[in-house]
């Protein structure tokens, strides 16, 4: 397609499209205080990102097995290991190496629901990813 400016534009039909990354909030730790919106956000994402520390569960992706064990049965979970270290620098690594590990999904097109124990926009780690 040609602009009136004469440069050719590319539509986005012709471009990969690429997935959307989404905050999922749990919930304060009850799985019946989760909301109906986050569930039909976990159901309509094929990938499932999960934080967790030192290896160990998730306590959110817990919740929403709870509640959603069915839902669950052929998601991609994407473990997401983060540090509880002080030091920024340390920190800010992290949650790159994480980042990259969505990012992988969303260039192919997948959406990929991030899951968040509480407020997604206050103090949690999807809001670091999110920046990233």
């Amino acid at each position: 397609m040609e602009s009136m400016n004469g440069r050719m534009e590319t539509k986005m039909s012709d471009k990969a499209k690429k997935g959307t990354l989404y905050g999922v909030s749990t919930g304060p730790g009850d799985p019946e205080l989760m909301t109906i919106k986050a569930a039909k956000c976990i159901k309509n994402c094929h990938v499932i990102a999960a934080p967790r520390t030192r290896g160990k569960n998730s306590m959110a992706l817990d919740i929403v097995n709870e509640i959603m064990e069915e839902d669950l049965k052929d998601k991609e979970i994407c473990y997401l290991d983060f540090t509880m270290s002080k030091d920024r620098k340390v920190l800010h690594k992290a949650h790159e190496e994480q980042a990259k590990l969505i990012e992988k999904y969303l260039e192919t097109g997948e959406d990929v629901a991030m899951l968040n124990i509480g407020d997604t926009s206050l103090y949690s780690t999807f809001s670091y990813i999110r920046d990233i």
